[in-house]
C-alpha cells in the first residue's frame, strides 16, 4: 500500500467512478472551470467521490470518503461557457482530510491498494465455471 499523502482537486458526483472506467463530464460551474485550469497546469489528475447527501450543483453536499483518481484524456469547448471533459478512473483513494472548498473542493488523500493486493482469495468472488455445476446462458 502506498502511504504517501497527496492533495487532489475533488469533483463530488452523484455517480461513482471505478478504476478503468471512462468519465464524460460537462463542466459549467465557475469553481470547476477554475479547477480544470489548475488541473491542466498540473498533472491532469483529480479525485472523484460519490455524494452521500445533497446535490452536484451549488455545493453544501456530504461526501463519501472513498473515491477514485481520474486523469483527463480529452477536453473540448462546447459553447455557452461549457467544457466537455473525458477522464478515466485510475487508483482508488481514501480521503484523509477535506480542505476548504475555496475556490473548489480539495482533499488530502491516501491511495489504497489495488485489487490484486487484496487479501481475499479470487475464488471467493469469481463466478463458478460450467464444469462446477453453474449454468451458462
Amino acid at each position: 500500500m502506498l502511504v504517501c499523502m497527496d492533495v487532489l482537486p475533488m469533483f463530488p458526483l452523484g455517480a461513482s467512478l471505478l478504476p478503468g472506467s471512462p468519465l464524460p463530464l460537462q463542466v459549467f460551474e465557475p469553481r470547476y472551470l477554475a479547477m480544470l485550469r489548475d488541473i491542466a497546469a498540473g498533472d491532469g489528475r483529480f479525485g472523484v467521490v460519490l455524494i452521500e447527501r445533497g446535490f452536484e450543483v451549488g455545493g453544501g453536499d456530504q461526501r463519501f470518503s472513498i473515491g477514485t483518481v481520474a486523469s483527463v484524456e480529452q477536453v473540448s469547448p462546447m459553447g455557452d461557457g461549457r467544457i466537455g471533459l473525458l477522464a478515466r478512473g485510475r487508483e482508488r483513494f481514501e480521503v484523509v482530510r477535506w480542505l476548504e472548498d475555496d475556490p473548489y473542493p480539495r482533499a488530502e488523500v491516501r491511495l489504497l491498494p489495488t485489487w490484486s493486493g487484496m487479501t481475499s482469495s479470487p475464488r471467493s468472488w469469481r463466478p463458478r465455471s460450467a464444469s462446477s455445476g453453474a449454468r451458462s446462458r
